[in-house]
């Protein structure tokens, strides 16, 4: 429990400047939105469209249930999902490692902590929300190998289930718990028994999910977005070679730690093996390593967050690797390498969070400048001075967590222009757009800020935005690039 409340206090420091932001990334918002409109009743994908699983949304609307309904709630669940990974991947460690579990799983939950403040882990991102649920169906392996029961392999793929309910990239972090099923060393009957059961466990999530879509009456809707919707998503973009190399060199810098520990475990991987009792723990690890790194790449978009799952076994190998070469009683400017290293590594994202926390205390809480580093909930501020109960915006090309702050009802299921540019809700977007201007929405909001590179642009809309505006509106007012018209 101490270690627990450790971790808990540990993220909360790191992570104290994120509960004054009302967003670090775009796609929470929307969660946040779809999980707002479940607490009144209304199911995801019917007013507002997404195609991610449901698990995120749901999960989001647990949390506004819990924490109150504000955007304080998720920077709070996102804080426990961290917390649980960091503690889990310390249990993971006092299972496999007999006789240094404590220290390398110590090192392995602080790695997670550190490390998860960057590549999006800042934002409640479906990574750091699905993560926690695999740590814990590993937990349930490692600590029962290898007699593992029946109702153990259920459980097992019951967790990976729910995870899969918040992200399907998880299927890859399944097939490493098929891989461990067929290397338990069991007769051919015992092993499809436990891939049985393991499948089992996941088939009850699902299924439970699909009964609940198809009892609301929604059920191809569900289909549509969840499935179809991503097999297009995958398929959208052709990766060039410095699509992939730039991505691949910003993880390089950011994990080097890492990359390099890992090059010690597979070049020493002999030495451990006959020298340590570790190998079948190491070896485990390695394959679920080798398993999910493929999921980062199969959108063909490399955002940084997709890499936040290969961040466990990641944490875990590190770990061993430095608590090994550090007990080592020869080899002395090894073990000064590894404690350089670590400490560099990890020093560039402590200071960082630290910086942004006293900064973001010392403004909002000594100075009492509430909308400070917040730029999306002072607009949101500015327009409900003048924005009159019961009238309408439209938010274009920026933030959609404005229809979150401002209470009201977005007019469109389409919140990013992105789901038209990547042709996944086969909608045309400018008679979506054309729907919208129709509604004679009283406000609508721009953002013209050249330095959001994340915003889309489609042409055939903005010619008719243009018009749109120069017709039908005025300029209210401009704040930090964003601007607000008024219809007249």
């Amino acid at each position: 429990m101490k270690v627990l409340l450790g971790f808990a206090i540990a993220n909360f420091l790191l992570r104290g400047a994120t509960f004054f932001q009302s967003v670090i990334n775009h796609d929470e918002s929307l969660y946040l939105i779809i999980a707002n409109q479940i607490l009144q009743g209304i199911p995801p994908y019917v007013e507002i469209w997404d195609h991610k699983p449901p698990g995120i949304y749901f999960l989001f609307a647990l949390g506004l249930t819990l924490f109150g309904n504000s955007i304080l709630a998720i920077r709070l669940l996102t804080l426990i999902a961290v917390t649980i990974t960091c503690y889990l991947l310390y249990c993971i460690s006092l299972s496999i490692f007999p006789q240094s579990g404590q220290r390398i799983g110590l090192l392995a939950g602080s790695f997670y902590a550190v490390f998860s403040l960057t590549n999006g882990g800042l934002a409640a991102n479906t990574e750091v929300f699905f993560i926690p649920l695999v740590v814990g169906s590993f937990y349930l392996f490692f600590r029962s190998s290898p007699n593992i029961s029946a109702w153990t392999w259920v459980l097992i793929g019951f967790l990976i289930g729910l995870a899969a309910q918040i992200k399907y990239l998880v299927v890859f972090d399944f097939l490493a718990l098929v891989f461990f099923a067929i290397l338990q060393r069991c007769k051919v009957y015992s092993t499809l028994r436990n891939l049985l059961l393991l499948s089992l466990g996941s088939s009850i999530v699902f299924i439970t999910v699909a009964f609940y879509f198809w009892q609301q009456g929604i059920f191809s809707e569900y289909i549509s977005a969840t499935l179809l919707a991503n097999a297009t998503y995958i398929q959208t973009d052709n990766l060039t070679l410095s699509g992939i190399i730039d991505p691949l060199i910003t993880q390089i810098l950011r994990y080097f730690l890492f990359w390099v520990c890992l090059l010690f475990c597979i070049t020493e991987a002999r030495l451990y093996y006959q020298k340590t009792d570790y190998s079948f723990a190491l070896f485990h690890l390695m394959i679920w390593l080798v398993c999910i790194i493929p999921a980062p790449f199969i959108s063909q978009r490399l955002y940084d967050h997709y890499f936040l799952q290969l961040l466990p076994p990641l944490c875990l190998i590190t770990a061993y690797v430095i608590n090994h070469h550090l007990n080592l009683k020869a080899k002395q400017p090894k073990k000064l390498f590894f404690i350089i290293l670590g400490s560099i590594s990890g020093l560039y994202f402590l200071l960082d969070s630290a910086i942004a926390t006293l900064q973001y205390s010392y403004h909002r809480l000594i100075k009492q400048e509430n909308y400070w580093g917040d730029r999306t909930a002072l607009i949101a501020q500015e327009i409900s001075k003048f924005k009159k109960s019961g009238e309408s915006i439209y938010v274009y090309n920026d933030q959609p967590i404005l229809y979150y702050l401002l209470q009201t009802k977005p007019p469109t299921p389409f919140l990013f222009l992105s789901h038209f540019q990547d042709n996944l809700t086969q909608t045309s977007p400018l008679q979506e757009f054309n729907e919208i201007i129709n509604q004679k929405p009283n406000y609508i909001i721009i953002n013209r800020n050249p330095n959001d590179n994340d915003r889309y642009k489609v042409a055939e809309i903005e010619q008719k935005l243009a018009q749109t505006l120069a017709q039908n509106y005025q300029l209210k007012t401009s704040i930090s690039g964003v601007h607000i018209y008024q219809r007249l």
